[in-house]
């Protein structure tokens, strides 16, 4: 008798590892990679626009009224996305003056020769925003998409 118990007992065991090692249930069906939604953070781009000036394009400023947590944190977060895309294209910027002694001087030259050329990937800026380069002024601005 007691081994027609420990016998029941061992394949209750079993199955019930079995069931924590592989699922009862039925399994979730996969969804495919195309149809999910990708995060902002982590993703690259390498899209940058030309500045016009007299466009009326806003800029994105940065900081403000922090009405709550939430807001606090979403401009923090747009704040360092956004300032490391200026300096990494500020550090590629300079490193073209240093070698042609000039700053590029024009829109598809500093494409071509600085973003492209180096492989320069810059966070992606937070949604409603959008990367443009000044020529004249030689540094990324970021400014509100146009709606």
């Amino acid at each position: 008798m007691t081994s027609n118990r420990t016998y029941r007992l061992l394949t209750s065991a079993s199955i019930l590892l079995l069931c924590f090692a592989f699922g009862c249930g039925p399994q979730p069906e996969k969804v495919a990679e195309e149809e999910k939604p990708q995060p902002i953070l982590g993703q690259k781009t390498q899209k940058i626009g030309e500045w016009d000036a007299n466009a009326g394009r806003q800029l994105r400023e940065e900081g403000g009224d922090k009405v709550n947590m939430i807001n606090h944190l979403r401009q923090g977060t747009g704040y360092a996305i956004h300032e490391s895309a200026r300096l990494i294209v500020k550090r590629h910027v300079d490193l073209f003056w240093g070698f042609e002694g000039r700053y590029p001087k024009s829109h598809q030259e500093f494409m071509d020769k600085v973003i492209i050329a180096n492989k320069v990937q810059l966070p992606m800026p937070m949604t409603s925003c959008e990367y443009q380069y000044d020529v004249q002024n030689h540094e990324l601005k970021v400014v509100e998409k146009e709606k």
